[in-house]
């Protein structure tokens, strides 16, 4: 009859079908325009949703090395495959491909798209401090000769070829808002005003009322007097810096009076013997005297007895306890890279250089006897370091929508949580139904969820098919019937 439902048919199970619930974030956000602007200098027919999904993937499940993805092929878990558009995963050899061949102008349009959604907007009154901090990556090759410079990598304690990664991070959002990616010889002092007018093009391209305003907070890594001179010229930044205790700094410390100092106490601190005040530091390569909030520890026999804020943050705005409250809320981008790294695996990138082969007899570039650094290999590490970042600011985004206990959890926390769930792919007429299997929070997706079937999203990917996720009622699988568990086997178990 014309009013019969259409037929359900199952498609698969998965142990990763909360993975499912991230695509009504990936459809309403800048994703979807921004990967129609992606180019290859080669020939392909894998479409650009298919491998950019596949790396999004590979981020949010911490998978640490693509051809990881060869243990999900060949019909293993046609789940994955289908939240990439596919029926079987593409192999780690096409998605290195499509890696070094990715055409550089097409790549920084993704990026720009992408990175500018990141910029918040509405942030509350003098909440806008972005950390500027910088993370080595190292890659671990005896080839030589090495296209990169060696640097101390502080995971391994020796130097490697490695490359920085600087990524700001916006402390009130908690959310990574742009990307620039160096060789390993480019300190933080170098690369400062790249980053600065990163975020302010970044702004730019998001519509942020105040572009130009920028409120950095930075590590020791910045300490320069140049930079100092050239931030303190612009109007349009204000920052909190960590001094270093050099001869000269330290002479001027010390003169300052013991009635200048007053106790100190800040939250979370244990050490009673602290001391705060107010003073003035003139640094090398620097004409302008620097408002600096000293701290410094009375404990005898102290390794550290200063601590020393540079500012340009006058006194009417912020009083010398709250400049170093605000210095403290970097630890948030610490916290946010140290998740990144070890819950989405964020260090393990595409190395930035290409093998050098030599030819056999027969012509076969087997063997391999050198490396060169290539524009190309650059531009798909930036490419892929970013996806590693935006998966991370996906998920946080996961948690914001389904409210303020889950805005703040960590990344990893939400995907065992929410997104490393088992359920049924089924096809229902149009219609992509999900169905999770309940566990523990599993309410917590109710208004969401409702909110999401109601929109009826259309799938850009799957054949515009529209995405319906539910909470199956009881659980699915063999623990379904938990009397029958009970009675025949628990019940027959003499060692249960």
């Amino acid at each position: 009859s014309q009013n019969a439902s259409p037929e359900e048919v199952v498609l698969c199970t998965t142990p990763w079908a909360g993975l499912w619930m991230l695509v009504p974030l990936i459809i309403q956000s800048a994703m979807s325009s921004a990967v129609g602007l992606l180019r290859w200098t080669t020939r392909t027919r894998i479409e650009a949703w298919q491998w950019v999904l596949t790396i999004v993937m590979w981020a949010v499940l911490g998978f640490r090395r693509f051809f990881h993805l060869d243990d999900f092929r060949h019909g293993a878990d046609l789940g994955l495959a289908l939240f990439t558009g596919r029926v079987r995963l593409l192999a780690d050899s096409t998605v290195w491909r499509l890696i070094h061949t990715l055409q550089p102008e097409s790549a920084e349009a993704f990026y720009q798209e992408t990175a500018a959604e990141a910029v918040p907007l509405n942030v509350p009154q003098g909440e806008e401090w972005i950390s500027m901090d910088e993370h080595v990556v190292g890659f671990f090759t005896k080839l030589k000769p090495r296209p990169l410079k060696k640097t101390r990598v502080p995971t391994r304690r020796r130097s490697y070829p490695a490359i920085r990664l600087y990524a700001p991070f916006h402390l009130w959002s908690g959310r990574f808002v742009g990307l620039v990616v160096t060789k390993a010889t480019r300190a933080l002092s170098q690369v400062l005003p790249t980053l600065v007018a990163e975020v302010r093009r970044l702004r730019r391209r998001a519509g942020h009322p105040q572009p130009r305003k920028v409120d950095l907070i930075l590590d020791r890594g910045a300490y320069k007097g140049a930079l100092f001179e050239q931030l303190m010229a612009d109007e349009g930044i204000r920052f909190i810096a960590m001094a270093r205790a050099t001869k000269k700094n330290v002479r001027q410390w010390e003169a300052v009076s013991d009635e200048a100092f007053e106790a100190y106490q800040p939250e979370g601190e244990r050490n009673p013997n602290l001391k705060i005040a107010e003073t003035t530091t003139q640094i090398t390569d620097c004409p302008y005297p620097l408002r600096t909030v000293l701290i410094r520890d009375d404990t005898p026999e102290t390794r550290q007895r200063w601590r020393a804020l540079l500012t340009k943050v006058s006194a009417e705005e912020l009083k010398p306890a709250e400049v170093d409250a605000t210095y403290r809320r970097r630890q948030g981008h610490e916290n946010g890279f140290a998740e990144l790294d070890h819950d989405l695996a964020g260090k393990c990138l595409p190395k930035p250089y290409r093998l050098v082969r030599e030819a056999n007899e027969q012509g076969q570039k087997r063997k391999t006897v050198g490396t060169a650094l290539s524009p190309e290999t650059m531009t798909g590490l930036h490419f892929v370091a970013w996806l590693r970042h935006w998966a991370y600011n996906l998920v946080k985004d996961l948690g914001a929508v389904l409210g303020q206990r889950y805005a703040t959890m960590e990344v990893g926390t939400l995907v065992r949580k929410f997104i490393a769930r088992p359920g049924i792919l089924c096809l229902r007429g149009d219609q992509l139904r999900v169905t999770l299997t309940p566990f523990t929070d599993s309410a917590a997706l109710d208004g969401w969820l409702r909110k999401i079937n109601e929109q009826r999203l259309a799938i850009p990917w799957l054949g515009h098919l529209t995405l319906q996720i539910e909470i199956a009622p009881t659980p699915v699988g063999l623990a379904a019937d938990l009397k029958a568990v009970q009675q025949r086997i628990i019940a027959n178990s003499p060692s249960l």
